[in-house]
């Protein structure tokens, strides 16, 4: 009887940990997330220190011409520690398929961060190009995109 218990308990576990595998595996693939989303969920790659999503979130462009592995290392190597979010706001502005937008972040260790992102729509799905610290005032205040 305890052994039928047993071995229920371990399938279970099993089962489980694939589900969380295929979970972590199709997080960013496929879905359609919005401009702020991609923003966000692009930020908490950074600060949770997930390369690879990084690297699902980023336009060829901004991947420099390297490779997956490359691209995770040299994530790796410049990424700052892992830290914890507590609080964000996105301001974006778009035009056709191009977007700019700033996220001002409190972080668990090092208090507020703002960073200016670049994306592109690419197949319908917002990517990023462009990822740098914002220094100006908040809320932003820049030239609109081409054409705004």
């Amino acid at each position: 009887m305890i052994k039928k218990i047993a071995l229920g308990f371990i399938g279970a576990v099993v089962i489980l940990n694939v589900a969380i595998a295929v979970i972590a595996l199709t997080s960013t693939r496929d879905r359609d997330l919005s401009l702020a989303d991609a923003s966000i969920e692009y930020e908490q790659a950074v600060v949770g220190g997930n390369y690879e999503e990084m690297w699902d979130l980023s336009a060829p462009e901004f991947r420099d011409g390297l490779t997956r592995s490359q691209f995770i290392e040299r994530a790796r190597e410049n990424a700052p520690p892992a830290d914890r979010m507590f609080d964000w706001t996105v301001l974006n502005e778009t035009f056709d398929d191009i977007a700019r937008a700033h996220t001002r972040v409190q972080l668990a260790s090092s208090g507020i961060q703002t960073h200016r992102i670049m994306l592109r729509q690419i197949d319908g799905q917002w990517r990023i190009t462009a990822y740098e610290d914002y220094d100006g005032p908040w809320p932003p205040q820049e030239p609109p995109l081409a054409g705004s």
